[in-house]
C-alpha cells in the first residue's frame, strides 16, 4: 500500500511549491511532478531496494544519489530536504530565559526600594 490519493496530491503540490521557492521555473516544476509520479509507481530509476537494517551501509542520501537520470529534480529536492538539520534551539532558548525569569536565581534577588 502506497501513499493515499489525497496525500499524494498534497505532497506533489507542496513539493512544487518548495521547488518554486528555490527559484525554479514552471517547466522544471512539471518535470518534478512527472518524476514524483514515476517514484510513486516505483518506476526506474526509483525501483532500487533500500537496506533499512544496516544504517552504516545504506542511507537515504546514498539511495537518492544512486537514482540517476537527466534533470533529476526529485533527487535534488530530496537531497536538499535531507540536508535540513532539525533542532529545537529556539524553543530551548525560550525555556532558558523563562527559567531565568521565574527560577531560583530570580527569586533570590532582594528588591530594595
Amino acid at each position: 500500500m502506497g501513499i493515499q490519493d489525497k496525500a499524494f496530491r498534497q505532497m506533489c503540490l507542496n513539493a512544487m511549491k518548495i521547488w518554486s521557492k528555490f527559484g525554479n521555473n514552471s517547466i522544471s516544476c512539471k518535470i518534478l511532478l512527472s518524476q514524483l509520479r514515476q517514484y510513486s509507481e516505483n518506476k526506474p530509476p526509483y525501483d532500487m531496494g533500500y537496506i533499512d537494517e544496516y544504517d552504516f551501509l545504506d542511507t537515504p542520501e546514498l539511495w537518492w544519489t544512486a537514482c540517476r537520470q537527466p534533470n533529476n529534480y526529485i533527487q535534488q529536492l530530496a537531497l536538499k530536504l535531507f540536508a535540513i538539520t532539525p533542532h529545537q534551539a529556539a524553543c530551548e532558548r525560550v525555556f532558558s530565559v523563562l527559567d531565568w525569569m521565574i527560577g531560583n536565581r530570580r527569586t533570590r534577588y532582594l528588591c530594595i526600594l
